[in-house]
C-alpha cells in the first residue's frame, strides 16, 4: 500500500497543475456515478492538494463537492506531462513497469485532462491517471472541506506533518496500548500514527532495535524515546527521497526484506514472522523482546489428511496463546471448540492433568517422552 511519502510526493507534483477541461471515467468506484464523478470535476480549477497519512484530497475552485482518494493495496497515480510526453509515477512498488512507455496506463480507473488557466486554450496541459489492478481503490465525493471530512479526522497524528514531542508521544502509547498491545500492530493502526505502512513499521522497528511483536506496555522510557527517533527519521528521509527507493539508505532493512528471502544485513541474519496478520521481516540477534515476555515462531507442520496445522514444541507463552487465540486443555474441554480438545476429549482426567502439568511454567521444556504433550492449533 502507498506509504505516506509516496502520497506526499503525489501532492507536491500536482501543485502545478491548473483547470480540469476533461474527465475520462473508465471504471466507476463504488457509490459514485460516472455522470457524478464529470460533473464533480470537470472546468474546475485546482487550488492546492492536502494529503493525512494515505489520504490525499484535491481543493478545487467553485460550488461542488471534493475528492478525497485512498490507493488501498495496489492502487497508484501516474502524472503525464502532456507537453514533454514526460510520466511521474507515485506507485506502489508492484505497479506495472511499462506504464511510462504506455499511455493511458493499464488498470486505468479515471483519467483527468488538465489545461491552462486561460479558458480559451484547449490544449492539454498535464494528465492524472488513477490505476488499480485490484481495485482496493477508493475516491469519495465529500460536500465539506477534506480535512474536516470523517475520514481524516478519524486519523491520528502524521510523522511528517503533525510528530507529537516525545512527552504526548509517551501519553499516546500508553492510551492505545490495552492489554496485549504490541508494537507492529500499534504502529499500523492509522487511528494511532497515520502513513505507516507494513514495510515503513518494519524500518522503524529496526533502526529502532525493538521486536515487532514487543508488548507496547513493556517498553522502558529509553526504548519509548528510540521508537519515536526513528519514527520521524525513516519518513522524513523517505520523503526527501521522494518516495525513490533506489535513494534510501544501504542500511536500510528495505533493500532485503522482500518474498521472505534469506538474507542478511550488516552481517546479521534476517527472519520473516507473521504480527498481526501482516508479514514481518527483523533480525532476531539484534531485535529482542523486552520485558521478560517470550515470543515463539509458529511453524506450520501437516496434520491429518495433509491439513496444515500450527504446533509450537517450546515453551508455553501466554503473550502467544492470547493473540493468536489458542486455548489450553481446560478452556478445551469446557467449551469443546478447539481441534486438540475433540481429538482427547475421551482420554480422560489423567491425560488433561498430564496435560497441565506439562504446560505449567515451573515444568516448562519438561515433557514426558512417554506422553507427548497435546497440539494446539492455533488460528492466526
Amino acid at each position: 500500500m502507498p506509504h505516506s511519502a509516496k502520497v506526499s510526493t503525489l501532492a507536491l507534483s500536482l501543485q502545478t497543475m491548473h483547470t480540469i477541461i476533461c474527465c475520462h471515467v473508465a471504471e466507476v468506484f463504488e457509490g459514485i456515478s460516472a455522470h457524478e464523478l464529470v460533473k464533480a470535476f470537470r472546468g474546475r480549477r485546482l487550488i492546492q492538494t492536502g494529503r493525512k497519512g494515505k489520504q490525499l484530497w484535491l481543493v478545487l475552485d467553485g460550488q461542488g463537492p471534493m475528492p478525497l482518494m485512498h490507493f488501498g493495496m495496489t492502487g497508484f497515480i501516474a502524472v503525464r506531462d502532456a507537453a514533454e510526453g514526460t510520466v511521474h509515477l507515485v506507485a506502489y512498488e508492484n505497479a506495472p513497469k511499462d506504464t511510462a512507455a504506455n499511455w493511458p496506463p493499464r488498470f486505468l480507473k479515471l483519467l483527468l485532462h488538465f489545461g491552462p488557466s486561460d479558458s480559451n486554450a484547449a490544449s492539454t496541459s498535464c494528465e492524472l491517471a488513477f490505476c488499480d489492478a485490484r481495485r482496493f481503490g477508493r475516491l469519495k465525493l465529500v460536500q465539506e472541506n477534506p480535512a474536516e471530512s470523517e475520514v481524516v479526522q478519524k486519523l491520528g497524528f502524521d510523522p511528517l506533518l503533525e510528530m507529537p514531542d516525545l512527552g504526548a508521544f509517551k501519553e499516546l502509547i500508553a492510551r492505545k496500548s490495552r492489554g496485549a498491545a504490541r508494537l507492529k500492530p500499534l504502529l499500523l493502526d492509522q487511528e494511532f500514527c497515520a502513513g505507516v505502512g507494513n514495510w515503513v513499521a518494519d524500518e522503524v522497528l529496526w533502526h529502532a532495535r525493538l521486536h515487532p511483536e514487543q508488548p507496547a506496555l513493556a517498553l522502558q522510557p529509553e526504548h519509548i524515546e528510540a521508537l519515536h527517533t526513528a519514527l520521524q527519521q525513516v519518513v522524513q528521509t523517505a520523503v526527501e527521497a521522494k518516495a525513490d527507493s533506489s535513494k534510501y539508505p544501504r542500511d536500510w532493512l528495505f533493500h532485503v526484506r522482500w518474498r521472505k528471502k534469506v538474507g542478511s544485513i550488516n552481517g546479521h541474519t534476517i527472519d520473516h514472522i507473521t504480527v498481526g496478520s501482516r508479514t514481518s521481516c527483523y533480525v532476531p540477534e539484534l531485535q529482542k523482546v523486552i520485558g521478560g515476555v517470550t515470543v515463539h515462531k509458529l511453524k506450520p507442520t501437516k496434520g491429518p489428511k495433509g491439513k496444515k496445522r500450527k504446533q509450537d514444541n517450546s515453551q508455553p507463552d501466554t503473550q502467544q496463546a492470547e493473540d493468536t487465540g489458542s486455548t489450553d486443555a481446560q478452556q478445551g474441554n469446557q467449551h469443546g471448540n478447539s481441534a486438540g480438545s475433540r481429538k482427547h476429549r475421551g482420554h480422560g482426567a489423567k491425560k488433561a492433568a498430564s496435560q497441565e502439568q506439562t504446560e505449567a511454567p515451573s515444568t516448562a521444556g519438561k515433557v514426558d517422552k512417554a506422553k507427548p504433550a497435546q497440539r494446539h492449533t492455533a488460528k492466526q
